[in-house]
C-alpha cells in the first residue's frame, strides 16, 4: 500500500471513532420545577433582592462597586446579554 492510502485510511478510521464518541453523548436532563425552586428559593422569597445583591457583591470584596453593580442589573437597557 502506498503512503497516502494509509493516510487515507488512518484518516477514515480516525473519523469515525470521533463520530462514535460524539453519537455517545447525551446531554443531561433538563432540572425539574422542584429543583429550580429549591436553588433560588432564597431569591424567590427576598424582599428586596437588589439590596441582597449589593450585600453579595461587597461580600465577595468589591468595595466601592455596590452602585454600578445595582444599576447594571436594574437597568433594562444594560442588559448583560
Amino acid at each position: 500500500m502506498s503512503f497516502e492510502k494509509l493516510c487515507r485510511e488512518a484518516d477514515k478510521k480516525k473519523k469515525a471513532e470521533r463520530a462514535a464518541e460524539t453519537a455517545k453523548v447525551e446531554p443531561p436532563p433538563p432540572p425539574s420545577i422542584e429543583e429550580l425552586e429549591a436553588a433560588t428559593d432564597d431569591l424567590i422569597n427576598c424582599p428586596d433582592i437588589l439590596n441582597e445583591f449589593g450585600d453579595s457583591v461587597e461580600s465577595i470584596g468589591l468595595v466601592g462597586e455596590t452602585k454600578r453593580c445595582k444599576d447594571l442589573i436594574s437597568q433594562p437597557d444594560n442588559a448583560l446579554i
